[in-house]
């Protein structure tokens, strides 16, 4: 179904570009190198901060590791995305970490509460998006609900005791689940990266002379990637974020300067991935090979 949908979502996209061909053309053409720096740099320090919040988790398990050396597992594991599948970027950075040292069952555990608490909080940025902003309110007031009904069913202790049962016959390596204020607090330390990459999409939007707000752009910047990472199938939501992207901000700025923007900040993103990825395991390289140590019980 995921994959149904991501082809449907560049289906979407490409009809649309060759409808708007002539105005995306003319879009394009006002960009300068020069005014996308801005753009570049706030996406890259939203993707590091990412990267280094996942491997503040397992520095939480007491596992040694230099900080360059996480990102770089980060950044690497990241590129998984692209692959169709969906799974790809949690097995990638999962076994980059396994390949330093880290037990499996802690990579992976570590990736999955990184991956869920980064996409809740985007839900919440989302919300709160749209309801300050008061642009499709509705949506904002779902999410709002949804993460209260989310939160409150994680803190029922039977619940999150049963949910565990389950997940052991999957695996028997799983560890326990976090208390439900440590939940929400891993969820609001990640609505900074996500505040950073509104910033970058908002400075891309100023240079295609698109006037959007800075609130406007939280809630579909955060719903568009939430959307994307949800279909699972497409790689790294392709076609899905887009498609959202475009369909949220078309009635504000115009079909043409919505995709073209949507496509553009699409590139900057993919450009940062693989120039994080390069930068950091160089900078890794040069560092003293470190085992990563088993924490004492």
């Amino acid at each position: 179904m995921g994959l149904i949908i991501g082809v449907a979502g560049m289906a979407f996209l490409l009809r649309t570009m060759w409808t708007h061909r002539d105005e995306m053309k003319d879009s394009f053409s006002q960009l300068t190198w020069s005014s996308l720096v801005g753009s570049v740099l706030f996406a890259f320090m939203a993707m590091s901060y990412f990267g280094w919040m996942w491997g503040r988790l397992l520095l939480r398990r007491g596992y040694k590791v230099p900080r360059a050396q996480l990102v770089s597992w980060y950044y690497t594991g990241q590129l998984g995305k692209y692959v169709p599948g969906g799974i790809w970027a949690v097995v990638g950075r999962a076994e980059m970490a396994v390949r330093g040292g880290v037990p499996r069952a802690d990579a992976y555990s570590v990736t999955g509460l990184s991956m869920f608490t980064t996409y809740s909080a985007a839900a919440l940025c989302a919300s709160l998006g749209s309801l300050m902003s008061w642009e499709q309110p509705i949506i904002g007031a779902a999410l709002a609900l949804s993460l209260l009904v989310g939160l409150s069913v994680y803190a029922a202790a039977p619940l999150r005791q049963r949910f565990m049962i389950l997940l052991r016959k999957v695996t028997s390596g799983t560890n326990e689940l976090t208390s439900p204020r440590d939940m929400i607090a891993l969820t609001i330390v990640q609505v900074p990266a996500w505040i950073m990459i509104s910033l970058s999409t908002s400075i891309a939007a100023h240079a295609f002379g698109a006037d959007i707000g800075i609130l406007h752009m939280f809630f579909v910047s955060s719903l568009s990637w939430l959307i994307g990472f949800l279909v699972i199938g497409a790689p790294g939501g392709l076609g899905v974020r887009e498609a959202i992207f475009t369909g949220l901000l078309s009635t504000s700025v115009g079909t043409s300067t919505a995709l073209s923007l949507a496509i553009a900040s699409r590139m900057i993103f993919v450009t940062v991935d693989f120039l994080g990825a390069l930068v950091f395991n160089v900078i890794a390289r040069k560092l003293k090979p470190t085992v990563s140590e088993v924490p004492t019980q």
